[in-house]
This record gives structure tokens, C-alpha cells and sequence, in this order.
């Protein structure tokens, strides 16, 4: 009753002092879990929010050629399809598979068309009686997986700019990591092997032939092409993919650049008709009344560019390297006018 005891006192503070002690000792571990697992956990509940724009970085930095064992034979097992098929599960319990469903009965000709090539690389890969071909075949259904994916993370028409926001991010990473590997700033163990520069007429490339990460290089053309689109497409208008004009600038720059290094003629067709469409569809944007307006005339401007490309095609063995002529045992420009 307001007396203490100082004998008791003093235990007293001693076994308070010990019980304020012990969960500093206790909570040490879990402070070191909860600092480890916060941004794995924080990354994670991003993406199930809204993993549109993940998905589309995602998806185009992990689009390698993995080899294995001896890095002569590529892998059939790209890490793009576990992403995708990560996104897949993601998007299925909130609707997904309604939306793929969706889209394939409004674009039948469409997949129904992919099934079809799909089929083919199968039956070429039992004519030629290769097991590489089972590669081939899984890079085609690898990419009516990605397809699948982005549709079915496509919730409305704001996740599918997330895609291409992602996208767009993505082939600049893969751009940054190019020039670095490329200039060999470091030299990157996930990158393409370096090969001389190649000569186009009287001008030699000044950077070896190579990519930031493992991939071909009609992939970076396809990736390039789509990420140029989205940053002109992105400079007028209201409804910006790409927020901001220093950041498109630079995005362009890389994607440029990523395209560039690859020094491949599929790759350069690409963005060439990815930039002519894009400025088409930029221009028929800003004009109020366009003088291309029907189908007509819409189509002779389509065909007239196309009939550029084909021509540009047609000049490109004047000014080839023999490499790359030097396709299926015929060292002339023979298979290319073929092609073309």
C-alpha cells in the first residue's frame, strides 16, 4: 500500500528489464523475413491488381533462345512461356478464359489460321525427321500461348495500353542492355555472342552484330516495330500510351538502337513498315478532313508503301554482305529475289 520493497524493486526492474528484452531478440528473425519477403509480397499483389503492364515487360525480356549443354541447340522451353502461363493463371480467375473465348469466336480466321501454322511446322518437322524441328514447334505454340495470355489479361482497353506500355518499356531494357553488351561495357552472359560488324556497301557497321539478351533477330524486329508504333502513335491525342515527350524521345532512341545492332535485313523491313504505317495513321489522326479517306485511296497509299519495301527487298543484295546470301547452300542473290 505505497510501500515497496527495494530488494523487490530491483528484481522487479531486472525481470521488466528481461521481458522488455526478449522480444528484441524475438523479433530480429522475423523483422529479417518481413524485410526479404515486403517486396516480393508488394511486387505480387501489384501484379494481381494490375498485371497488364507487367506482363507486356515480362513477356519481352525473357523472349531468349536459351541454350543448353553445349549452347548449341536452342531450348524448347523458352522462360516466356512460364510468364505467360504465370499471367494465364492470374487472368483466368478473373474472367480470362471468357475473354479468350470471346475473342476467338470474334476473330475465328485468326487463330484458326495460327492453329494451322502450327500444324504445318509439325508435319515439317516429321518430313525432315529432325528433332530441332520440335524447337521450331514449340516457338509457334510458345506464341499462340503469349497471344492467349495478352488477351486474356486484356480486362478493358486500359490493360491492353498497359500491355503495350510494358512492351514498349521492355524493348528500351532490351536496348540499354545491347548498347552495353554491344560496346562492351559489360559483357553480359545472357547476351548474344558477338560477330564482326557488317559491311552495307562502302559503310562498316562500328558495333559488332549482337543483342543484350540471347534472341533472334527477327523477334527484336517484331518487338522493335511494335514498340516504335506505340511511341509515334503516343505523340498526339488525348489517350497517351507513353506519358511524357523526354521518354518517348529516349524510348525511341533504344528501340532504334536495339533494331540497329541486329544488323539483319527482316529486322530493318519491319520497322521500316511499322514507322511508314504508324506516320500514315498519325497523320490521317491530325486531319480533319483527310484527303485519304475511303478505302480507295487508303489502299493505293498501303500498296504504293508496300511496293517500296518489296523494292527495297528487291536493292538489298546489291548491297548485302555474302553472309547474308548465303542462305541453304545458294551463294548468290538468287534465294533472296526468291523470297522477295
Amino acid at each position: 500500500n505505497g510501500m515497496t520493497n527495494p530488494g523487490m524493486e530491483s528484481n522487479m526492474g531486472g525481470a521488466g528489464t528481461a521481458a522488455q528484452a526478449a522480444p528484441r531478440y524475438v523479433s530480429l528473425p522475423a523483422s529479417l523475413v518481413a524485410l526479404v519477403t515486403y517486396p516480393v509480397v508488394a511486387l505480387l499483389s501489384r501484379l494481381w491488381r494490375r498485371p497488364a503492364v507487367y506482363f507486356g515487360l515480362l513477356a519481352v525480356l525473357t523472349v531468349t533462345v536459351l541454350r543448353e549443354g553445349s549452347w548449341s541447340a536452342p531450348t524448347p522451353l523458352p522462360p516466356v512461356l512460364l510468364i505467360s502461363l504465370g499471367f494465364l493463371a492470374i487472368a483466368i480467375t478473373k474472367g480470362g478464359m471468357r475473354r479468350i473465348v470471346s475473342a476467338c469466336l470474334r476473330n475465328p480466321v485468326v487463330f484458326l489460321l495460327y492453329v494451322l501454322v502450327c500444324l504445318i511446322e509439325v508435319l515439317l518437322m516429321y518430313y525432315h525427321g529432325s528433332e530441332r524441328g520440335w524447337v521450331y514447334v514449340a516457338g509457334r505454340v510458345g506464341f499462340l500461348l503469349v497471344l492467349l495470355s495478352a488477351v486474356a489479361v486484356s480486362t478493358d482497353a486500359a490493360a491492353a495500353k498497359d500491355i503495350l506500355r510494358g512492351m514498349t518499356l521492355g524493348v528500351g531494357v532490351m536496348g540499354v542492355l545491347t548498347l552495353v553488351h554491344a560496346m562492351q561495357i559489360v559483357n553480359l552472359p545472357f547476351g548474344a555472342s558477338l560477330a564482326p560488324g557488317r559491311t552495307f556497301g562502302p559503310f562498316r557497321m562500328p558495333l559488332p552484330r549482337t543483342m543484350g539478351i540471347d534472341v533472334s533477330p527477327g523477334k527484336v524486329g517484331i518487338l522493335g516495330a511494335l514498340a516504335l508504333s506505340t511511341v509515334l502513335l503516343s505523340s498526339a491525342g488525348a489517350n497517351r500510351i507513353i506519358e511524357g515527350s523526354g521518354l518517348r524521345a529516349v524510348l525511341f532512341v533504344l528501340a532504334a538502337a536495339a533494331v540497329v545492332v541486329t544488323q539483319t535485313r527482316g529486322a530493318y523491313l519491319a520497322v521500316l513498315a511499322a514507322v511508314g504505317f504508324s506516320a500514315y495513321f498519325l497523320i490521317e489522326r491530325s486531319r480533319e478532313r483527310s484527303w485519304f479517306a475511303g478505302s480507295f485511296r487508303s489502299g493505293l497509299v498501303i500498296v504504293l508503301y508496300c511496293l517500296l519495301l518489296v523494292l527495297g527487298n528487291l536493292t538489298f543484295p546489291a548491297l548485302a554482305p555474302d553472309a547474308i546470301l548465303n542462305v541453304g547452300g545458294t551463294h548468290t542473290a538468287e534465294n533472296v529475289f526468291v523470297r522477295a
